[in-house]
């Protein structure tokens, strides 16, 4: 099998032209955060196109690098109700996020201290060092002065940040996640 991973939807488009692929990964959620070339319509033809070419379509970031895990259920239901996404790679950190995602892909009853669980809403702003080019986009957005650039990367003040996410969508690289 053959497949490629992608952020934008140049990059499904041009995977939909060529019959050799098999799978395409994109990136794809409820508010299309971290599509760099376009927004979620956008990449949701383009997936659209894939997967009537034949590909089988693995979404990735369907909860934006964990910003939406406040609205989990919102943005796993938008995933779960797009057809021509076969499957779903989610990111987890804790044991009880592997098991709140599991409950919820099978349909079965999430138990009301899971649903609420604090582990599961104590999230924190992170900046992947790798992933951030120091533009800065994140700090102009930021209502609470919590984000600066500091040797070319953006940084969080924990104690001034609200986890608002407002900075979030302005990062094309989708280097700003809720961990």
């Amino acid at each position: 099998m053959v497949g490629m991973s992608t952020h934008t939807v140049a990059g499904v488009l041009d995977a939909a032209r060529h019959p050799e692929m098999d799978v395409i990964h994109p990136l794809i959620n409820l508010k299309g955060m971290g599509i760099i070339d376009g927004g979620v319509e956008e990449m949701l033809a383009a997936i659209r196109e894939a997967h009537g070419a034949g590909m089988l379509v693995y979404g990735m970031k369907a909860l934006a690098g964990g910003n939406f895990v406040p609205n989990r259920e919102e943005a796993l239901r938008f995933i779960f109700d797009t057809p021509e996404i076969d499957a779903v790679v989610v990111g987890m950190v804790t044991p009880l996020e592997v098991e709140w995602n599991l409950r919820f892909a099978a349909g079965r009853p999430i138990p009301a201290d899971l649903a609420r669980d604090t582990e599961l809403s104590s999230k924190r702003l992170s900046i992947v060092a790798l992933a951030c080019d120091g533009c800065g986009e994140c700090v102009e957005h930021c209502e609470n002065d919590a984000l600066s650039v500091v040797e070319d990367k953006a940084t969080v003040d924990h104690e001034r940040c609200i986890l608002c996410g407002y900075c979030a969508p302005h990062c094309q690289r989708l280097a700003i996640r809720m961990v």
